[in-house]
């Protein structure tokens, strides 16, 4: 199985460059080492729908429980709208993906803003981190308000390990399944995201009187400030295990890879092992600035000389 992988355009912008956001490669998310991307697709489109079904149903629990106000105090809000983000926009580039023509080509990432791209890449560090991250505390921490509870109803039950715990399952599929890449660098603004959440429960506070979640209460004392700092130390923990397991994924990836390989020359020799099915979509070899990719909703897309511009450093 062969992929281009080549990045989006270089930026001017010296920021962009170190964090190395435009060293975004988007055929990676759209493809994986292990199914072919139409298998892929399909199997992204049941974890869509069943995203999109909790939010709106916590959405709509939470008007109907008077909570709605506190709808985006909880980190763990963000953390799930974050994953049904990336899962619906990753979804949209996926069927883009699909339906051009062979040979086919991200076009839909190469055509819009690349600010979209280097926050699709931001959201990606984040969605890895944060569900490994949320699901952690809430289950060592804060987990007895769901256990304890007499009152406690099915729906919030469902609702409680949807957001806790099935969301971490969802984002190790996206993990293991497709082809992305970390960026060291983007630990940094990981962090500081987590830095201005933790400042936004100081404005609540201040603003409501209450705190979002109890062991950040700072009247505590030192306790609180150890809180402080395990979180933060977790954040950084949780990011460098997303490292090791991507290694592992593309480890695994190029053995694959490798054994395809010598499937094919021993086919080429003669010998006789099953034949497989060969996905054609990136048969022709070529980059995306030398193909003219003919597209099933638009016309024609003539792509620039850019794509191969990061081949020569």
């Amino acid at each position: 199985m062969f992929f281009r992988d080549e990045c989006i355009p270089a930026s001017n912008i010296r920021l962009i460059q170190w964090f190395k956001l435009d060293e975004f490669q988007p055929e990676r998310a759209v493809t994986s080492s292990f199914v072919s991307t139409r298998t892929l697709l399909l199997l992204r489109i049941p974890l869509v729908m069943y995203t999109a079904i909790v939010f709106w149903f916590d959405f709509g629990n939470s008007i109907a429980t008077g909570e709605f106000h506190h709808f985006f105090a909880y980190f763990t809000r963000f953390t799930f709208v974050g994953l049904h983000a990336y899962m619906i926009t990753t979804l949209y580039h996926h069927i883009r993906y699909i339906l051009i023509r062979q040979p086919r080509c991200p076009a839909s990432f190469l055509d819009q803003p690349a600010i979209l791209n280097y926050l699709y890449v931001l959201l990606y560090h984040t969605v890895i981190t944060f569900n490994i991250l949320t699901p952690a505390v809430y289950w060592s921490l804060l987990s007895g308000t769901l256990i304890n509870k007499a009152d406690v109803t099915s729906l919030d039950w469902w609702l409680g390990v949807s957001v806790h715990a099935i969301t971490f399952f969802i984002m190790m599929f996206e993990v293991m399944m497709s082809r992305m890449l970390l960026k060291l660098r983007l630990v940094i603004l990981v962090f500081l995201i987590v830095v201005c959440y933790m400042m936004l429960t100081f404005i609540i506070y201040g603003t409501e009187g209450w705190w979002v979640y109890s062991f950040l209460d700072w009247t505590q004392g030192p306790s609180a400030a150890i809180w402080y700092i395990a979180v933060a130390t977790m954040v950084v923990l949780c990011f460098f295990l997303q490292v090791g397991l991507h290694a592992l994924r593309d480890c695994c990836g190029r053995r694959r890879r490798l054994n395809g390989e010598d499937d094919d020359e021993r086919t080429e020799q003669g010998d006789a092992i099953p034949s497989k099915t060969v996905d054609l979509a990136n048969e022709d070899k070529r980059y995306y600035s030398q193909t003219l990719v003919e597209s099933n909703i638009e016309s024609h897309i003539t792509l620039g000389p850019f794509s191969t511009d990061h081949l020569s450093s």
